[in-house]
């Protein structure tokens, strides 16, 4: 049985993270959204909190059933659970988001800068190819996603330390997220984007085709976990056991429908 090609799988993997890096429109992409979501959003809420009376109201008496720590009720028990179950299942789209532009220029790019025939003359399989691309795709979408948890996290338990009188996060279920579903989501993401970058010719149309499939699948988990008003850690062990072999059985779909002469066709 032949050994996998890693040196080849490793110099292509550094070749699509450059070409990841000089692009200035994916870059700005991957910061805006976070940007917006997870640090601009989550200091209105804590400074809107703490400029609303301390005043309880009918919602906080479901709440208490949310795993909120005694003591906090009213204005701060709805924004506890804004801030770890609402957000939850939200903070899931971000690396699936991620990696749909990370990986749009996975083949998309190699057709526009002519640079597909270089790549397809090596000697990598298209299981080599395609684990070396969703590698270079997945390392910076990751990072950002942890790096957007990271600040997160400062900003609701340094700003929201006297509100709740307690670091908040992570939970349990943040950590399981964080390190486990996110990495899992990110990678499907990226699979099914090189799957419809091999088929589309511009980078803007497979972001396009990406964003369509990717985005509902989030948002319905999302606006699950959001109805539930909790997103529970039996939830999270269901979800991380799907992506685990979507995963599997998208790098094995991909991998056997690579064609690299319809490719080059289509440059």
């Amino acid at each position: 049985m032949k050994t996998m090609n890693w040196r080849g799988i490793m110099a292509l993997m550094r070749k699509d993270l450059k070409d990841i890096n000089r692009t200035k429109t994916a870059m700005f992409s991957m910061i805006t959204l976070p940007l917006i979501m997870f640090i601009i959003a989550p200091i209105i809420i804590l400074a809107v909190g703490y400029s609303m009376p301390d005043t309880d109201f009918e919602i906080a008496k479901y709440l208490q059933s949310s795993n909120i720590p005694d003591g906090v009720d009213g204005i701060p028990a709805l924004i506890y659970i804004i801030f770890n179950a609402v957000y939850l299942p939200l903070f899931m789209i971000i690396p699936s988001m991620l990696g749909t532009i990370t990986s749009s220029t996975s083949y998309c790019g190699e057709k526009e800068h002519r640079t597909l025939e270089g790549i397809m003359s090596t000697k990598l399989t298209s299981l080599e190819l395609n684990i070396g691309k969703a590698i270079a795709a997945f390392i910076p979408a990751y990072v950002f996603s942890i790096a957007t948890a990271f600040v997160y996290g400062l900003i609701i338990d340094i700003g929201g330390y006297r509100m709740f009188g307690r670091i908040i996060f992570p939970s349990s279920q943040w950590a399981m997220c964080i390190f486990i579903s996110t990495p899992l989501i990110t990678l499907f993401s990226i699979l099914l984007m090189c799957f419809i970058s091999q088929r589309a010719r511009t980078v803007l149309t497979a972001q396009g085709l990406g964003m369509l499939v990717c985005l509902p699948i989030c948002a319905f988990m999302s606006l699950a976990a959001i109805g539930n008003m909790t997103f529970k850690m039996q939830t999270l062990l269901i979800v991380t056991a799907f992506l685990i072999i979507a995963d599997i059985l998208g790098l094995i779909i991909v991998s056997y429908t690579t064609d690299s002469e319809e490719m080059l066709l289509k440059q």
